[in-house]
C-alpha cells in the first residue's frame, strides 16, 4: 500500500528545552536554543528515517547540552551544527 507522505522544503524553526548542563570547570549553566533545519532529500528523509523532526531534536538537544562542556568559551555555543537529512 503507498502512503502519501508530505515534506516541507522550507527552512523549520524548533525552539529546544532549557537544558541544565555543567561546564568543564564545574560550573551549573542553564541554556535554551532555537533550531533551524531545512530537509534537502525529500525521499530520504521519508524513507531512511522514521520521524525526521524528532531525530532532529534529538540531535539538537545533545549538541546543546555537550558545547559548553567541551569548552569553557560561550561564543562555541552560537557556532550552528549542520544536520543534513
Amino acid at each position: 500500500m503507498d502512503v502519501l507522505h508530505r515534506v516541507s522544503l522550507r527552512i523549520v524553526t524548533m525552539p529546544l528545552q532549557c537544558q541544565g548542563i555543567i561546564t568543564r570547570d564545574t560550573v551549573g549553566v542553564d541554556v535554551s536554543a532555537v533550531a533551524y533545519y531545512r530537509v534537502v532529500d525529500a525521499v530520504k528523509s521519508v524513507i531512511a528515517v522514521e520521524d525526521v523532526g524528532a531525530a532532529i531534536n534529538q540531535i539538537a538537544q545533545t549538541t546543546l547540552r555537550k558545547a559548553p562542556a567541551r569548552s569553557p568559551d560561550p561564543r562555541r555555543i552560537r557556532r550552528s551544527a549542520g544536520v543534513r537529512v
